[in-house]
């Protein structure tokens, strides 16, 4: 069993607290924070070092790391960000232990005292741990998939009794057990551990040799986890009864989602194969003996058959699911149904002053980007014409801005004369086709150095309304699926009022989609013209309101380009 060592970091206040003389500092002269991310980890985990550094002089942040057991000490020179932000990586965590962090700042009078831990483990016991929980992950991404199975039968059965709909039953019969078997098969986590473990089998030494696939399976859960989740939060809250067009949508929707599991499945295949790659191509292999070498590189030749199978399989279903979601838009949704289809873009400002004195303290930026879709029952569009509409607001957020003075303007005595350092954390997007940045990494944001939280920020925003008479009335709905965004900044002030430099640290929320969207339509209903040309009809959106009067003021701008059909205009 895992044996945990205990901690000590000094993560935000001046070393000196820590009553080690060799780092004493005057009273009133502020030191280092040092931060160790993770603190406490398995032998091999890369721990991120970061904090804030008074910049004394010109130069880098020294750091002296000094591993247990008497190990020699490593030390890093860190260049610091103009606001005395820094960061850097350690990596050679193969010893368990206490590991001590010693900081000099660039000047050399300033010092910062940090530690944080490599774990003693049982790497057998950790596997077999992480092995089970993917397994339950898996099960739970087959499962999925036979839900929406089931919901693409009860759709298909409420569509109205005619040629086209025995054409779609015809074809899913075909298509659904090829789905399920092949689902199943991906989900076989045994498949891809069973190779590892017949490889270390009875041998203590090759342990350490499980390290790298128990951390692939971790991190793959997690991962699929959290997808899974939100898949099933946005399918149970966007189905709807009724309309034949939002029957067919489901079918086409749900063929998608089965896509998106399916890939989430074939992840542990992928996550397995690096984690083999690192292990036979990394520096553990070879600390082990020979005949352990060769067991181990016959395990991941076992593995990349196991691993090709696998990836033709999720090929295969990639593109069944491809021609169905394509075969069901020309063959069977044109045949009941017309929609409206294109790009949005809106923006968000937002404005905060003090009630007392009316500074401003805090405002942000945030953008928004996606598809906008309205689907509705075909009938011609013209003079005393009315149709119902349904449809939605998909994307993500992909930019968000910070600009604050919160101690400043709060505290004005506490700060009169001080010095403050600072550091933000705000949320950075996973955007498609483009590589995040390394979260945590600094960053330069409003001309200072911060760090990116990476993550999605999808929603999903229902509306409803009517085309009469060649106007859209359009009326939003509330989200059935959002995301929850906030910036951290930390704080550490020197005040000649205080004996001590006072550390704090809040969060400030951005609103969310939504927020934004009820916002940008005013709570009324909005309106747009349809106007027919010679190739599509369109519906061009631009909506530009303004809220709020005194200690919060905001900024709503909303832009789309609908046509139909999609992509005529």
């Amino acid at each position: 069993m895992r044996r945990l060592v205990a901690l000590c970091l000094v993560a935000a206040a001046p070393a000196w607290a820590q009553g080690d003389t060799a780092t004493a500092a005057p009273a009133g002269t502020v030191g280092i924070s040092i931060r160790a991310t993770p603190p406490q980890a398995a032998p091999g985990t890369t721990f991120t070092l970061d904090g804030v550094v008074p910049l004394d002089a010109k130069g880098k942040l020294r750091l002296t790391i000094t591993p247990p057991a008497g190990r020699p000490p490593t030390v890093l020179e860190v260049p610091p960000a103009a606001n005395g932000d820094w960061s850097a990586q350690f990596a050679t965590t193969q010893v368990p232990g206490d590991y001590r962090v010693d900081a000099t700042s660039p000047g050399g009078r300033l010092k910062g005292l940090g530690r944080f831990t490599v774990l003693e483990t049982d790497f057998a016991d950790d596997f077999e741990q992480a092995t089970g929980q993917a397994k339950a992950e898996a099960q739970a991404a087959v499962q999925a998939v036979q839900g929406i199975a089931a919901d693409v039968d009860a759709q298909i059965a409420r569509l109205p009794d005619n040629p086209a709909r025995d054409a779609l039953k015809a074809k899913w019969a075909e298509l659904k057990p090829k789905l399920q078997r092949s689902v199943r098969d991906l989900g076989d986590i045994d498949a891809l551990v069973t190779p590892l473990k017949a490889a270390v089998a009875g041998d203590r030494d090759a342990a350490p040799a499980l390290q790298p696939a128990t951390r692939a399976l971790n991190d793959w859960t997690t991962r699929s986890r959290a997808e899974r989740e939100r898949i099933l939060r946005q399918l149970s809250a966007s189905r709807r009864e009724g309309a034949t067009c939002e029957n067919l949508e489901r079918v086409i929707e749900g063929f998608k989602w089965a896509m998106a599991l399916s890939n989430l499945l074939d992840g542990a295949r992928g996550a397995m194969v690096s984690a083999a790659k690192e292990l036979v191509e990394g520096a553990l292999l070879r600390t082990l003996k020979p005949h352990l070498q060769g067991k181990l590189a016959g395990y991941q030749r076992a593995l990349e058959a196991t691993a090709k199978l696998r990836q033709e399989t999720n090929g295969n279903i990639v593109g069944w699911l491809s021609e169905a979601v394509a075969w069901m838009g020309t063959q069977q949704f044109d045949k009941f149904c017309s929609r409206f289809s294109g790009r949005f873009d809106g923006v968000m400002h937002a404005d905060f002053f003090a009630r007392q004195g009316g500074d401003k303290w805090w405002s942000y930026d945030m953008q928004l980007r996606g598809q906008f879709e309205l689907r509705y029952a075909k009938s011609p569009l013209g003079e005393g014409q009315s149709v119902a509409v349904r449809g939605e607001f998909v994307g993500q957020a992909v930019r968000f801005t910070l600009e604050e003075d919160a101690i400043r303007v709060g505290w004005p005595k506490l700060t009169s004369g001080a010095r403050l350092f600072k550091r933000a954390l705000v949320p950075m997007p996973i955007l498609p086709n483009i590589a995040p940045p390394q979260e945590g990494k600094p960053i330069e944001i409003d001309g200072k150095a911060s760090a990116a939280m990476v993550q999605p920020y999808g929603f999903f925003v229902p509306v409803e309304g009517e085309i009469v008479d060649n106007v859209l009335t359009l009326r939003v709905q509330a989200a059935t699926s959002d995301f929850n965004a906030k910036a951290r900044v930390v704080y550490v002030v020197v005040s000649p009022l205080s004996l001590v430099p006072v550390a704090t640290a809040f969060e400030l929320p951005y609103k969310d989609a939504g927020f934004f969207f009820l916002r940008a339509s005013g709570g009324q209903p909005m309106r747009f013209k349809v106007e027919k040309t010679a190739k599509a009809l369109r519906i061009a959106g631009e909506v530009d309101e303004q809220k709020g009067t005194g200690v919060a003021k905001g900024r709503y701008q909303l832009k789309f380009n609908l046509c139909n059909p999609a992509g005529a205009c």
